[in-house]
C-alpha cells in the first residue's frame, strides 16, 4: 500500500514447558521429633508437548519494521504436580531497523502470564521484559534461506502472592533465540493483495 508493506502469518510452535512449582511436604521437626511441620519444596517437571498457534502481523516502511505476535492462551499438563493444568499466554511487540538488507536490529517488549504455580494460593505470575535483538538471513539458493534471531534483555516478574520473605516481585534477565530455514513458496503477485508467500521451519 504505497511505500508501506504489510505482512501477516501464523506459526505453530511445538513446545514443552519446563516448569517449577512449590509443594508443602510434611516432615519431622529436627528440634522436636514428636512434632510434624510443613516445609515448602520446589518440584520440577516437564509438561506434555503442546502445539501453540502464534499469529503475527506487521508492517515495513523503508528500513523500518514493526510487528506484533500473540501466543494464544494454552494449557500445559503439569502431570499431577498441581490439581489442574497451568495456562500460559504471551504478547510480543517489536520495532526494528534494517542496518543491512538482511540484518535487522530490534527493540521489543514481551508480556507473559502464567495463571498459577502453587496449589491452593493466588500464585499467578505476570512477566514483562524489554529485549534488544538481532535477526539475520543468508540465502542458500534462489528460494531457500537460512535465518536466525536472538534477543536478550531485562525482565521483571510480579506474583499474585508474597513469598516467605514478603516479596512479590523479582528482577531477572530474559533470552530467546531461533534458527531455521525459510522457503519462498510463491514470488511476485500470489493473489489480489498478496505479493509473496513464505514457509519456514525452525528450532526455538
Amino acid at each position: 500500500m504505497g511505500d508501506v508493506q504489510f505482512f501477516a502469518g501464523i506459526r505453530l510452535w511445538a513446545n514443552e514447558w519446563d516448569f517449577s512449582s512449590l509443594s508443602a511436604r510434611r516432615t519431622v521437626d529436627p528440634s522436636n521429633p514428636s512434632s510434624v511441620v510443613l516445609r515448602d519444596e520446589v518440584v520440577s517437571d516437564v509438561s506434555d508437548l503442546e502445539f501453540v498457534p502464534m499469529p503475527t502481523i506487521g508492517a515495513r516502511y523503508g528500513n523500518f519494521l514493526a510487528s506484533v505476535t500473540y501466543f494464544v492462551p494454552t494449557s500445559y499438563s503439569v502431570k499431577g504436580v498441581l490439581s489442574r493444568d497451568v495456562k500460559r499466554s504471551e504478547l510480543d511487540v517489536t520495532a526494528g531497523y534494517f542496518v543491512l538488507p538482511s540484518l535487522l536490529v530490534s527493540l521489543g517488549y514481551k508480556h507473559a502470564k502464567v495463571d498459577r504455580l502453587i496449589e491452593g494460593l493466588d500464585s499467578g505470575q505476570d512477566i514483562s521484559a524489554v529485549l534488544l535483538g538481532l535477526s539475520a538471513s543468508a540465502p542458500l539458493s534462489d528460494r531457500l534461506s537460512l535465518y536466525g534471531n536472538f534477543a536478550y534483555g531485562l525482565a521483571h516478574q510480579k506474583s499474585d502472592s508474597r513469598d516467605p520473605r514478603g516479596k512479590d516481585s523479582y528482577s531477572s534477565t530474559y533470552a530467546i533465540g531461533e534458527l531455521g530455514l525459510s522457503y519462498r513458496i510463491l514470488e511476485g503477485r500470489a493473489g489480489m493483495f498478496v505479493k509473496s508467500l513464505t514457509g519456514s521451519i525452525g528450532y526455538r
